[in-house]
């Protein structure tokens, strides 16, 4: 990876972490916008050869995502909406909490976190939940669903690849 690119990375983290939880002002929860979307960021850079050893990764997606756990259970966005929506709702919070868990050893917690995305299925399947874009439809839980669930991911890429040549005569 470059240098420019690495510095990059460092200054911005760096910033994050300065400026994160300096305000409650309209503080969230979510992937979009709140603290589970720093919380993944921090999860990629713990999987990530070339940025894994910049910081302790692992520990400050914990740590952001813990904060998200607690800010969405004390609000009130427990609706059916929520438990679908990926990028700006609960089912993302439990998502990627789960995979975090997962990459700490934590089992348990990884379980019930899996528990807690897969509330979304039912609502996302009934006939009475109309939305189907990514922040709270149905692809957004479908790409939710492709971060927790082993082997999807690698199905998804060997589809991806069957489909390529075909994208272009849509």
């Amino acid at each position: 990876m470059q240098p420019l690119i690495l510095k990059l990375v460092k200054d911005y983290v760096e910033k994050i972490l300065a400026e994160s939880g300096k305000s409650d002002y309209k503080l969230r929860a979510d992937l979009y916008v709140g603290e589970a979307g720093i919380a993944y960021m921090f999860w990629k850079l713990s999987r990530s050869t070339q940025l894994k050893d910049l910081f302790p990764s692992l520990e400050h997606a914990r740590h952001f995502i813990q904060r998200a756990k607690e800010i969405a259970a004390a609000s009130s966005k427990s609706s059916r909406t929520s438990r679908v929506a990926f990028l700006c709702g609960n089912a993302g919070v439990a998502a990627v909490s789960a995979v975090i868990a997962h990459d700490l050893g934590e089992q348990d917690e990884a379980q019930r976190e899996l528990h807690r995305f897969r509330e979304g299925h039912s609502v996302a399947v009934s006939g009475g939940y109309d939305a189907d874009e990514i922040l709270v439809g149905r692809a957004g839980y479908l790409s939710g669903g492709v971060l927790v669930e082993p082997g999807s991911a690698g199905e998804a890429d060997q589809a991806a690849r069957r489909l390529k040549p075909f994208v272009g005569l849509c």
